[in-house]
């Protein structure tokens, strides 16, 4: 596979800045790209749509649920919607806490902390918050909540897997 000197050069600077070979960031690349395309979407196309977005996150723009939108507000229904979406997303095999990291972190509602998340109390728009509570649950991780705080621990299967993965950064 040839690629032109000046793009390799770009490819080398990159990975040198993510503190990774470049064999690596190719693997990571394609490895990504292919796991796209596995799932039915032109990789292309989604690294514009992933440019679109964090072009839209500028002006506070989030992915929620149309359902959400359509909500009367109440905190029962869009705890019942996230735990529909959390069991939904675990039945296709998806990593649920990398998800609510996602879209706490997009949303601004949680704080990443090492091994666990702080959801952040939001009383005058607890929408988001209350979502991501219900993805949680549905999901079948665990919460505990105290004093407005919700902190979700990360399961061993995620943290197995950032383990693997930062093994294999450093072959």
């Amino acid at each position: 596979m040839g690629l032109d000197e000046d793009l390799a050069e770009e490819l080398r600077e990159i990975a040198k800045l993510r503190g990774m070979s470049i064999a690596s960031y190719m693997r990571k690349l394609i490895s990504s790209a292919l796991e796209l395309e596995k799932m039915g979407y032109f990789a292309p196309k989604a690294l514009e749509d992933k440019k679109l977005e964090i072009v839209l996150a500028t002006f506070n723009f989030a992915y929620i649920p149309l359902d959400l939108v359509n909500s009367d507000g109440s905190i029962d229904k869009i705890r019942v919607l996230g735990e529909m979406i959390g069991a939904a997303l675990k039945e296709m095999g998806m990593d649920i806490y990398s998800i609510i990291e996602y879209i706490g972190s997009s949303t601004k509602t949680i704080i990443s902390h090492g091994d666990r998340i702080v959801i952040v109390p939001t009383p005058n728009n607890p929408t988001i918050s209350e979502l991501v509570k219900g993805i949680a649950r549905g999901g079948g991780l665990e919460i505990q909540e105290s004093g407005g705080l919700a902190i979700i621990n990360m399961p061993k299967t995620t943290m197995e897997k950032i383990k693997s993965l930062i093994d294999k950064e450093l072959e």
